[in-house]
């Protein structure tokens, strides 16, 4: 039997058709319904420099995710290398000190200049070196200054703790008028004696390093005042100090700044086997090879075993390039794209800051590797 179909029941049912169509397609608007700003919900897809993203109904496919999540270790693996610089870059300092015997008791000294045998940080050929690397784990030291120096004290972060000498409080009297210093460990705190200009340093190991001037073309004075008024030993033998050590390294080869090449001498290798000065991020693990892990699990989340692409490389490569290509205007020479230190003396956003043991992360980095 075939069925008859009333023209006017057709049409209901076409426009029944119709209307949940466009019911499906258009939310309702209820009463309460409060429209949501499209800047602030995430897009299906987003178009980027690591590649297309895609976040159907929100939630990033898994090749997004991993290829955000690889993005984001390799982020954070830079920026990890850039603020490790400059605490790798002390205590490599501090052991090539310690390989030619300079202690708390013992000064390095270049009696007859340098030359390039020595891997040395910022030198010149104009003036007397002396460099030790001071432990205060054992308690305050007293360091006492020769007349007529330019003298530092930084941290083993390479923060600055004080100047000592004609820069200093003491005005490069030194001779016992004046150039008597008290550096304070971490968290001391035992009776600080009057005195003394007293620095405190926010880690117990610590650059202390001077240069003496040549004077009518010769190195005599300044090496006999070292050897004569240079004195550093524990406050606990203020009444009765161990004598000073002298090593004449003139001549000598020794490393005393970081190297970028095998794991060996990688400053991250340099980093982890020193853990005492402490972490920049708790949440990386920077591997000897320059490779970057989460550091939240003793095995890696998911996806992210160790991160393809290496930091190691882009961090070395972003330090030339703020070092020999800054951005900043007035840093470098007039009609050239070469910084020097001799046109520029420190990068403008470290200056500002020098005496607040702060500063921007990418000036001290170009300050590091600028020296």
């Amino acid at each position: 039997m075939k069925s008859k179909h009333h023209p006017a029941n057709l049409a209901l049912v076409l426009s029944l058709a119709a209307a949940t169509i466009v019911h499906a397609e258009t939310p309702p608007k209820i009463k309460m319904t409060t429209p949501i700003p499209e800047s602030i919900t995430t897009p299906a897809k987003i178009e980027s420099r690591i590649g297309t993203l895609e976040f159907p109904q929100g939630y990033a496919t898994d090749n997004t995710a991993e290829t955000l999540y690889e993005y984001l270790e390799f982020m954070h693996g830079v920026e990890a290398f850039l603020y490790a610089l400059p605490g790798a870059s002390v205590h490599a300092f501090g052991r090539g000190i310690k390989s030619e015997g300079g202690d708390n008791q013992t000064v390095l000294i270049f009696e007859q200049l340098l030359d390039s045998r020595s891997l040395f940080l910022t030198a010149n050929t104009e003036s007397i070196y002396n460099a030790m690397w001071l432990d205060l784990k054992d308690g305050p030291l007293v360091i006492e200054s020769p007349p007529d120096i330019l003298g530092i004290v930084n941290d083993h972060w390479f923060r600055y703790v004080g100047d000592i000498g004609n820069a200093g409080p003491d005005k490069g009297k030194g001779k016992g008028k004046g150039g008597k210093y008290l550096l304070l460990p971490p968290g001391y705190k035992g009776e600080v004696p009057e005195g003394y200009f007293v620095f405190r340093s926010p880690t117990f190991q610590n650059l202390y390093f001077w240069r003496g001037f040549i004077k009518d073309g010769s190195t005599a004075t300044a090496v006999e005042n070292a050897k004569r008024f240079a004195k550093v030993h524990p406050l606990a033998a203020a009444k009765n100090p161990p004598p000073m050590k002298f090593i004449d390294v003139s001549g000598k080869a020794f490393w005393s700044f970081v190297a970028y090449d095998t794991p060996s001498r990688s400053m991250l290798q340099t980093d982890q086997q020193f853990p005492s000065i402490g972490s920049k991020n708790k949440d990386i693990v920077i591997n000897a090879d320059g490779t970057v892990m989460s550091g939240s699990a003793q095995q890696p989340p998911r996806g992210m075993k160790t991160i393809r692409s290496r930091p190691f490389p882009a961090g070395v490569g972003v330090c030339c390039c703020v070092c020999m290509d800054p951005r900043k205007a007035g840093s470098t020479r007039p009609g050239s794209r070469v910084s020097s230190n001799s046109w520029n003396r420190l990068p403008k956003l470290l200056t500002p800051n020098l005496h607040k043991k702060h500063s921007h992360p990418t000036a001290k980095m170009s300050q590091i590797k600028n020296t």
